[in-house]
């Protein structure tokens, strides 16, 4: 038996769906992992590449398995939905072929703290704009 080369993750509320593949594609395994599980079988497994779909808690979930050896890759939904082959569920998700078009990796805490500083001062910016354009 070949090893995992990749591990496809769709996180979800209360059930993640996980899709492990060796170098050639073939599919190594199909798991539905709770949140309390998932840490504990990727802790299992040796250390490869663990894609996931970017999304509210994908940071948070790729520096927290980036801790156990693995290369986490996020993926724009956009570059995961064309893969889709039916519905899109999260069940299709997870294997819906992690071409790796697009990856980026996980920011760190401190980064998403400064893009969302950068944010609110470029709102006040244009606000700032906006009122000074009404004065005239």
């Amino acid at each position: 038996m070949e090893t995992v080369t990749i591990i496809g993750i769709d996180l979800a509320k209360r059930v993640f769906q996980a899709h492990g593949a060796t170098s050639d594609g073939t599919v190594a395994f199909r798991k539905k992992l709770s949140h309390s599980l998932l840490l504990k079988f990727l802790a299992t497994q040796p250390p490869c590449i663990v894609a996931m779909e970017a999304c509210a808690t994908a940071h948070e979930w790729g520096r927290v398995i980036g801790e156990l050896g693995h290369t986490v890759r996020l993926v724009p939904p956009v570059y995961v939905k064309p893969f889709v082959k039916r519905q899109k569920n999260d069940a299709s998700d997870y294997a819906s072929g992690w071409s790796g078009r697009g990856p980026s990796t996980p920011s760190g805490q401190y980064a998403g703290a400064l893009i969302g500083l950068l944010r609110i001062s470029q709102t006040s910016v244009s606000h700032v704009n906006n009122d000074s354009l009404q004065l005239r």
